[in-house]
Parts: C-alpha cells; sequence; structure tokens
C-alpha cells in the first residue's frame, strides 16, 4: 500500500513561502508548466529550489488543448512549441546540475590541496 499526498502551492511569487515549505515537506515534485506561459522567472527559481533539495521534479505540460483551440496552431506548430518548452526546461536542468558538479569538483580540489600542505 501506497499514500499519496498532494501538496498544491501555486507558483507566483506572493506564494514563495508555501512552495518553500511544500518543498520540504515533499519526497518529490510535479511541477507544471503552462504551454503557452512557458517557463517563468518563477519557475526557474522553484527548479533551483528542488534541487537544492536533491528533488528529481516531475515535469508535467499543462493546457496543451489552448495550442490548437485558442491559439489556432498547427500540429507542426504545436509541436515545436512543445518541443521548445521541453528544451528549455531540460537546459535550466542542465545548467543546475553542470553547476553542482563543478562546485563538488572545486570543493574536491580544495580539500586536497589544503591536505597536501
Amino acid at each position: 500500500t501506497m499514500v499519496v499526498h498532494l501538496l498544491d502551492s501555486p507558483g507566483h511569487v506572493d506564494f514563495a513561502p508555501e512552495v518553500t515549505t511544500s518543498l520540504l515537506l515533499a519526497d518529490t515534485a510535479l511541477l507544471v508548466i503552462d504551454v503557452v506561459e512557458g517557463m517563468c522567472a518563477r519557475t526557474h527559481s522553484i527548479l533551483r529550489e528542488a534541487h537544492a533539495h536533491s528533488m528529481k521534479p516531475i515535469l508535467i505540460i499543462n493546457k496543451m488543448d489552448r495550442l490548437c483551440g485558442e491559439l489556432r496552431l498547427s500540429l507542426k506548430e504545436a509541436y515545436v512549441r512543445i518541443r521548445a518548452l521541453l528544451e528549455s526546461v531540460n537546459a535550466v536542468c542542465a545548467n543546475m546540475v553542470m553547476r553542482s558538479k563543478l562546485e563538488r569538483l572545486e570543493q574536491q580540489q580544495q580539500q586536497q590541496s589544503s591536505s597536501s600542505t
């Protein structure tokens, strides 16, 4: 038996403390991004917070019906839009992972240099 608790906290900057608290209480995070709005500044900071807590968030692309219904995009245009969103999320995540690896490498080098002296 598995118990799942969902903590819904809005991504708006006014709710930043609630998001931080939710991340501290959770094992993982569902990151919901509106496909039309895309990555916002707050989305970047939430991803950074999740990474800082060693979480591997699950990406959910929301409101995909808006692409064809509201924006009247063709299927090819919708595909390009979704792909661009995925690439931007992947770029942010890759940047965080590389930065973490570089920081760990620098710490190891500092430890090695201090232990050799």
